[in-house]
């Protein structure tokens, strides 16, 4: 079955049209299908229908209404927790870099339409000093594979030595060669997330081409990625255009030398066949077996897989969760397989510390 002529072809036909307003409008017959999908994935801010001629049922305008206040108000508090971070930090002496978030939210035609999450932070320390200055402030700080999370005040705040690690570890020496070399960019490249004079440093779109791929692939790794990064990544691309052709070269180099050109095939087929973006910013060739793979595993599990079957059994205990997750993987397999071996050996480690752990006690 055509995964896009079934269900979900009304809720994604919007779903392009809303980024694409130029485009045909398309027909649609139930609303509340599409509000319903669109909070499931995440992008009811960018894909609300009250900036268009269009009629929608009270009801479900109602309930879009509340998601919009709700998401205004939200985006309001957490640009201004991020900006009394940052200056906090910068106060002491460390250079940081806002990634994804809300620095992926000044992309957006109106950054208010994103949904906000989590404060991510890249310090420009190597780990041991970042562990030794954070874990003195937050003695409650947990580490991860990924970054170490602290939480100032209510906000959860992940701190990162390197904004991506990969479980390869033969990419992972190659991207974090490329990341330092494109690092004094990232921590001058400054913006303004509100009308406050205080600018925050973001990467830029060509880092984020590179960073955000590799942040996709990761999730898939770990639990699911939804449509909403993938509306991240769609304006992304959009604002390569400025990008000279060597730049351009260099993302697809460094895909490739990174483990990432086929997965990145597939994302392409989705932000070009799914969300409309024009054939003058795609940077590789679109393949549309990968795409529908990671398509179905998109529309099954909403925003980080979270809807989907095998999350509520990944909560059963460890190592419900570890097959869960490796049958995820298995079934993915073809879109990063130099990297999923790797995944499973640190896996491994970590059951054979848990059951360890277990036995001492």
């Amino acid at each position: 079955m055509d995964i896009i002529n079934n269900k979900y072809s009304e809720p994604l036909a919007w779903v392009k049209f809303a980024l694409n307003p130029g485009e045909e409008l398309p027909t649609i017959t139930n609303w509340r299908v599409i509000f319903d999908f669109c909070d499931k994935q995440k992008i009811g801010g960018i894909c609300e229908p009250t900036r268009f001629d269009i009629h929608v049922e009270d009801e479900v305008l109602l309930d879009w209404m509340a998601l919009l206040m709700q998401l205004r108000k939200s985006n309001s508090v957490l640009n201004k927790r991020v900006i009394d971070y940052f200056t906090q930090l910068e106060s002491d002496g460390l250079r940081c870099c806002l990634l994804k978030g809300q620095g992926n939210a000044t992309l957006y035609p109106d950054p208010m339409m994103r949904l906000p999450g989590d404060i991510d932070v890249w310090i420009d320390l190597d780990k041991k000093s970042i562990d030794e200055y954070f874990t003195n402030l937050y003695p409650e700080a947990k580490q991860s594979f990924k970054h170490l999370k602290v939480y100032n005040g209510d906000t959860p705040v992940d701190i990162h030595d390197t904004p991506l690690k990969l479980y390869n570890p033969f990419h992972h020496k190659r991207l974090q060669k490329w990341l330092e070399e494109n690092k004094h960019e990232q921590f001058s490249h400054r913006v303004n997330l509100t009308e406050d004079k205080y600018a925050v440093c973001i990467p830029t779109p060509k880092f984020n081409a590179v960073y955000q791929m590799g942040h996709i692939m990761l999730h898939l790794l770990d639990e699911g990625i939804g449509l909403r990064h993938f509306v991240d990544y769609y304006y992304v691309l959009k604002h390569l255009g400025d990008l000279c052709d060597r730049d351009k070269q260099e993302i697809v180099y460094t895909w490739e030398s990174t483990g990432m050109s086929k997965l990145a095939s597939g994302v392409i087929w989705i932000e070009h066949e799914v969300l409309g973006l024009p054939k003058e910013f795609l940077l590789t060739e679109p393949n549309e077996r990968r795409g529908k793979l990671l398509l179905e595993d998109i529309l099954e599990g909403g925003n980080f897989g979270k809807e989907s079957k095998r999350f509520g059994l990944a909560r059963k205990g460890i190592l419900s969760k570890g097959i869960v997750l490796g049958l995820h993987n298995i079934k993915l397999f073809s879109l990063y397989p130099e990297e999923i071996p790797y995944k499973l050996i640190a896996k491994i480690k970590t059951f054979i510390k848990y059951i360890t752990k277990v036995s001492i006690r």
